[in-house]
């Protein structure tokens, strides 16, 4: 578990920031909707006050030998390549970079496929992930879970840099890319409510139960003059890019994870939250109305493309 801090400026209360955190992209499996991440990647860097937290299983990083392999739910990208959780690892980086160049990430997770990769082969995706997105000396690994203290500064000066700083905003965010399962919704609004009880945050951000909930609470507390205000906390399982299902035009055996567990059906998309810096607010903002994406809802999946990304100019 890590700590880690960030800052960001404004300087009218009209500003608002947001927060999406990309959880359960599953990077390699031919149910990642990967035109859905790519939609998602280009929103968060068309505005400049929009950050991302990378949630964990950011690869599907299931290689040949593991149990859980099938070859059929392997992105065409990967057709043909003997090393896939490095070519898996290459690919990833150079679809996320566009992020990392322009200091968008708050912080990066592992999750439970990353680490049984590395407890079983021995082959550290997180840590290559961390490696080659980071571009300057602020920390962005933070592990499995951990807390990030987001800092939102209003600046009243015209120029940024000679400080200033009038009033602060400190955004207490616990991110986990989360554990344990259930199908029914009343299960993950219990965990969400639990959560509270041991960590103290503003927003709790949660992965791995491929799940879109929220849960919003108002703890009372009073003042040292003796008044009575209320906390708006936030806290929420933030979705996938994985399809729960694939209409496949073959009558081989195609099945994807979630078919064979018998996952209930769930939509592809993730939350991203909103922050107001005037009135100290965090509001849950759904997936825009045209997830999921166009080659998705024709078929219930994604066909990935078979080229790379290409690589971007030194």
């Amino acid at each position: 578990m890590e700590a880690l801090t960030y800052t960001s400026t404004y300087r009218t209360n009209k500003t608002r920031f947001r927060l999406t955190n990309l959880t359960d992209m599953h990077i390699g499996a031919a149910s990642c909707d990967e035109a859905l991440l790519r939609k998602d990647i280009g929103r968060i860097l068309a505005d400049p006050n929009h950050y991302c937290i990378l949630g964990g299983d950011v690869f599907d990083a299931i290689p040949r030998k593991d149990r859980r392999f099938q070859a059929s739910d392997m992105a065409e990208w990967l057709r043909g390549e003997n090393a896939v959780p490095q070519a898996q690892l290459e690919y990833g980086i150079e679809l996320l970079k566009p992020l990392a160049d322009q200091g968008r990430i708050l912080a990066i997770l592992c999750g439970n496929h990353e680490t049984a990769l590395l407890r079983h082969s021995e082959i550290d995706l997180y840590r290559g992930l961390v490696h080659g997105l980071k571009r300057d000396d602020r920390k962005i690994g933070l592990g499995y879970c951990g807390f990030i203290r987001w800092n939102i500064d209003r600046n009243t000066r015209k120029d940024p840099e000679s400080g200033g700083c009038h009033e602060r905003w400190s955004v207490n965010i616990f991110a986990a890319h989360g554990s344990g399962g259930g199908l029914l919704p009343g299960g993950h609004a219990l965990t969400l409510g639990r959560l509270g009880g041991y960590y103290d945050f503003d927003l709790a951000v949660l992965g791995h139960r491929h799940v879109m909930q929220s849960l919003r609470q108002t703890p009372l507390y009073s003042t040292p003059q003796g008044q009575i205000r209320d906390r708006h906390r936030v806290a929420a399982f933030c979705g996938t890019y994985y399809l729960s299902f694939q209409q496949r035009e073959s009558e081989r055996m195609n099945v994807n994870y979630a078919e064979e567990k018998g996952y209930f059906p769930q939509p592809v998309g993730v939350y991203t939250f909103v922050l107001d810096p005037g009135k100290r607010s965090i509001r849950v903002e759904e997936p825009p109305h045209d997830y999921p994406s166009e080659k998705g809802s024709e078929k219930g999946s994604v066909k990935n493309g078979k080229r790379r990304p290409k690589k971007s100019a030194a």
